[in-house]
């Protein structure tokens, strides 16, 4: 499993936003993304396909998107993306 540095980045933000909040959500959050990662490692096929983002899959964790592609048997995560934001305005390469 490889996560790139876009969603390193984009796992990064969403903790200071919740950690702004509350550290103990922050913490939650982050690792309810990170659960659901390995998860998707083990069933690569659980994502649907987004034909707005060239057919890389994606998976909620509620509010967050999660795209995500397999590459010779490879995970790659993309990006993490909050679901109330315009998908067409995603950058998989940050």
């Amino acid at each position: 499993m490889i996560i790139t540095d876009p969603a390193r980045s984009d796992l990064a933000c969403v903790w200071e936003y919740h950690a702004a909040y509350r550290i103990e959500l922050a913490d939650r959050m982050v690792r309810l993304i990170h659960d659901q990662i390995e998860l998707t490692r083990h069933h690569p096929e659980r994502g649907e396909r987004d034909p707005r983002v060239g057919g890389c899959r994606r998976f909620l964790v509620e509010p967050y998107l999660v795209f995500y592609q397999v590459v010779d048997q490879a995970l790659y995560i993309l990006r993490i993306y909050h679901s109330a934001r315009r998908i067409e305005d995603l950058s998989l390469t940050g």
